[in-house]
């Protein structure tokens, strides 16, 4: 609470107030030194789960490493360390996670041939891994391939009809064609199956806007 917005607009309120200098110079100087001490604190024992992951890693055997993959998951795009996991992977799924992974190391570099070429080795290993089919679809439309990227978006929604991104993604992707009245009924489902997803209502709500459907935008609004 103490480091709250809320807290520090009271204080300065509070200590404006006050007709003491010396009473408002000796808080001021406490709060600051209190906020160097618990910064200090925080920064040593309350890092951030990056950091938390780094140490652990250190820490785990060869026979463990959690820590390690998650680094790799979420954190590192080191082609080289991926491709190490997809070689000791142990089944196809696992396979399929980690092509998953390096195609999205490719497409963030924009190296998108590499890109379409990891993730299509990811869905042939598996081909239910929703956010390989998800990603592809990406992939082609942000080279010009729009019809093959609206193939594998519709080819997700069909294998699992109660997620989000792939709803969303073509909702968006309709969206910003200026085809409102397909973009609408996907970013519904995307809202309805997932309603604390932001980007998906700010469009939807958008969409009835420049539709002129005052009713449907203000009940978007209030959602």
């Amino acid at each position: 609470y103490f480091t709250s917005v809320g807290f520090v607009l009271l204080l300065a309120f509070v200590v404006e107030r006050m007709r003491s200098r010396f009473l408002r110079k000796t808080i001021f100087v406490s709060f600051v030194f209190y906020f160097l001490i618990t910064g200090t604190f925080n920064g040593r024992f309350w890092a951030g789960e990056e950091t938390l992951l780094r140490r652990v890693s250190h820490m785990e055997g060869k026979d463990f490493t959690v820590a390690f993959e998650q680094l790799a998951m979420r954190f590192d795009d080191d082609e080289a360390t991926v491709m190490r996991l997809i070689n000791s992977a142990r089944s196809p799924a696992s396979q399929s996670i980690w092509y998953k992974r390096l195609g999205n190391i490719y497409r963030k570099g924009g190296e998108h041939s590499k890109a379409i070429a990891a993730l299509s080795e990811a869905i042939r290993l598996n081909p239910s891994n929703i956010e390989a089919l998800n990603e592809l679809g990406v992939c082609f439309w942000e080279t010009g391939r729009d019809e093959e990227g609206l193939a594998y978006l519709k080819r997700s929604m069909a294998a699992d009809r109660r997620q989000t991104d792939a709803y969303r993604l073509l909702g968006v992707f309709f969206y910003r064609k200026g085809n409102f009245p397909v973009a609408i009924p996907y970013l519904k489902v995307a809202c309805a199956n997932d309603p604390d997803q932001k980007e998906s209502t700010v469009h939807l709500m958008m969409a009835y806007f420049f539709m002129h459907d005052e009713e449907a935008y203000l009940n978007a609004v209030d959602n």
